[in-house]
């Protein structure tokens, strides 16, 4: 009987280890128009590698602040970060709530790094957002993650 609960404990394991190899990329979408709708608009422009589509949603103080190369640099830190781990990531969005003239979006991002054969690992962080509707859309007039510390263009003088 021992032997039989073993087995199944493995089985469980094991179901669990594979799910989260094999994550789905069914995201729910959040309704278009909202602060929340762009920031996961921009969250899977950055995944996909899109970072002109995802520096389109800073706001124009922001671009001018930040140059698309930068804005590239940071990405490429985030793909480079993530090619070294076996990592799955899940976001999901906590809250919306008015600040002022502006929109806070909290989401909580939880990474799974998975290593064979039953070794996962986790860990959750909150990354808030600050957005305002600029020309037509949302845009964010905070440095969004992954994105900080935008160079001071007075060094590059």
């Amino acid at each position: 009987m021992l032997g039989g609960g073993l087995l199944i404990l493995a089985l469980i394991i094991a179901s669990v280890v594979v799910g989260l190899l094999n994550r789905t990329q069914n995201a729910v979408l959040l309704p278009e128009g909202t602060p929340g709708a762009a920031v996961q608009q921009y969250l899977v422009a950055i995944e996909a590698g899109e970072t002109q589509q995802a520096y389109e949603y800073l706001s124009a103080d922001l671009q001018e602040k930040c140059t698309l190369e930068h804005f590239r640099d940071t990405a490429r830190y985030l793909d480079r970060r993530d090619a070294n781990n076996n990592r799955d990531t899940r976001i999901s969005l906590e809250s919306e709530q008015s600040v002022d003239n502006a929109m806070e979006v909290r989401i909580l991002i939880t990474e799974f790094n998975v290593s064979a054969p039953f070794d996962v690992n986790e860990y959750s962080h909150t990354e808030v957002f600050l957005l305002e509707e600029l020309d037509g859309g949302w845009r964010f007039v905070d440095e969004p993650w992954p994105m900080y510390g935008c160079p001071d263009p007075a060094n590059f003088r």
